[in-house]
């Protein structure tokens, strides 16, 4: 699996994943249907339907998708 591969290399790199702050969001067709546990470390990682990264929320979709609702949020006024 490409996850056991990147932590092979961050093991030679001296560095290690926080598996606290680690999760999976699936893009794609296939997005909605349940598949295996993903396992860095030994321990599973968590599916969520959105993360935020640098600024900008990511959701699990068919294809790439932004959410900008948090972002508009900030700026409104409330009265």
């Amino acid at each position: 699996m490409m996850v056991d591969v990147c932590e092979q290399e961050m093991t030679y790199l001296d560095m290690k994943f926080n598996t606290s702050k680690s999760m999976v969001l699936r893009i794609g067709r296939a997005h909605k249907n349940v598949c295996n546990n993903v396992k860095l470390y030994g321990v599973d990682l968590q599916f969520v339907s959105t993360v935020k990264y640098l600024g900008s929320y990511f959701v699990s979709a068919n294809v790439f998708k932004l959410s900008f609702v948090e972002s508009v949020k900030i700026f409104q006024i409330s009265e």
